[in-house]
C-alpha cells in the first residue's frame, strides 16, 4: 500500500472512514480511466493508481483484524482480484489484439470524438471551478460535459453489445470467493 498514508493515522484510527473513502478513490480512477481515450494513457493512469487499490485491501484486512466475520477478508480478496484482472487486461490490451473486431468504424470514431471532447471540456471544467469560476462559461460547460457523458455512455452500451472483448476491457468481472471456490479448487486443494 501508499507507505506515507497511514489510515489508522488520516482517519484518527476510524477504519470505516479510511476504507469509503478509499472505495470512493477507485470508483473515481475507474471513472476517469474509462473515458480516456487511449489505450497506452488508460493503462499509465491505471498501473500509476494501482497503489490505491492495494490500499483498500490495507484498510479491509486491518478491518477484518478488528472484526473477523464481519467478511472484510472477502471484500479485500474481491478488491485485489478487480485490481490484478484490470491489470491483466489492460497487458492484453497492450499486446496488439483486436479487441473491437467487427464493431462499426464509426461508433469507434465516434467514440473517440465523444472521448476527447468530454476530455477538453472537463479539463477546461475543473480548470474553472480550481480558480472559483461561477461564470456562465462554467455553466455552460457543465452542461455540455453532462451531456457529453450520456452520449459517451450510451456508445459505451453499443460497444459492450458489440464486442464482448471490448465489454471485459472496459468492465472486467473478477471472480469472488464463492466462484473461486466453486471453479478453481478441486477437492483436495486447500
Amino acid at each position: 500500500a501508499l507507505d506515507y498514508f497511514d489510515p489508522a493515522r488520516e482517519f484518527g484510527g476510524d477504519l470505516t472512514a479510511a476504507e469509503g473513502h478509499v472505495a470512493e478513490a477507485l470508483q473515481t480512477i475507474e471513472e476517469v480511466r474509462g473515458r480516456v481515450a487511449s489505450r497506452q494513457l488508460r493503462t499509465a493512469y491505471f498501473s500509476n493508481q494501482y497503489d490505491v487499490a492495494l490500499l483498500h485491501v490495507d484498510v479491509l484486512m486491518r478491518q477484518h483484524a478488528g472484526d473477523p466475520t464481519a467478511g472484510h477478508d472477502v471484500r479485500a480478496l474481491a478488491v485485489s482480484e478487480r485490481a490484478r484482472a484490470r491489470s491483466l487486461i489492460d497487458l492484453l490490451a497492450e499486446s496488439g489484439r483486436d479487441l473491437r473486431r467487427g464493431v462499426d468504424p464509426q461508433l469507434l470514431a465516434r467514440e473517440r470524438e465523444v472521448g476527447a471532447a468530454l476530455g477538453g471540456k472537463t479539463a477546461r471544467l475543473l480548470d474553472l471551478a480550481a480558480r472559483g469560476s461561477r461564470t456562465a462559461e462554467a455553466e455552460t460547460l457543465a452542461t455540455e460535459v453532462r451531456a457529453l457523458e450520456a452520449e459517451y455512455d450510451a456508445i459505451e452500451v453499443k460497444l459492450r453489445s458489440a464486442s464482448s472483448a471490448w465489454a471485459a476491457m472496459v468492465q472486467p468481472v473478477p471472480l469472488d470467493v464463492a466462484a473461486i471456490q466453486r471453479n478453481l479448487l478441486d477437492p483436495r486443494t486447500t
